[in-house]
């Protein structure tokens, strides 16, 4: 297996997620603040604070992953914390039953389910197989043909398609 197909899947994936992340939240910055507010996790004072901080890591994500090279172990690896750090909050967040929108990827009326778990677990495992072939390979500078950066590019782009919306795909799937 090439594994540059890998790495450029995961590196279309996770930069379209967090682009589109990062330009939802930033349009209304106090609304996402309210949200992380709400989430009853931290002193009211932080919110805001650890609002800005989330938006920073999303950017540098993106940024990172676009330069690519020597930093892209890096962004996979902030992509990974990032993710693991919102998973944990949405866990802590469903056991204790709290009925809050996440507003992960922009403003949303829907409560926080598993199936937000299960969306960040994909784009956790993008980020791990991400990471681990960038360190394991020998970084030979295989570039992709066009062909083959369009397929990879468009299965990445289907990828983040469907699974933003997997909790939806899922409710659909359970009801027929």
């Amino acid at each position: 297996m090439n594994t540059e197909y890998v790495i450029t899947f995961a590196r279309i994936a996770l930069g379209l997620l967090f682009t589109y992340s990062f330009s939802r939240k930033v349009i209304d910055v106090t609304n996402f603040a309210l949200t992380i507010e709400n989430f009853r996790l931290l002193p009211q004072s932080l919110s805001r604070l650890v609002a800005k901080q989330v938006l920073l890591v999303e950017l540098v994500c993106v940024v990172l992953i676009f330069i690519g090279g020597s930093l892209l172990g890096l962004a996979f690896f902030l992509s990974a914390m990032l993710l693991s750090v919102f998973s944990l909050v949405l866990t802590v967040l469903i056991f204790h039953k709290r009925e809050v929108s996440c507003n992960c990827l922009g403003t949303s009326e829907k409560s926080v389910s598993f199936y937000d778990v299960i969306r960040n677990a994909g784009f956790l495992v993008c980020s791990l197989f991400g990471l681990y072939f960038v360190i394991t390979s020998n970084n030979s500078g295989v570039v992709l043909k066009s062909g083959e950066l369009a397929l990879v590019g468009t299965m990445a782009v289907i990828f983040v398609a469907v699974w933003t919306q997997i909790g939806e795909i899922l409710d659909i799937l359970r009801s027929i």
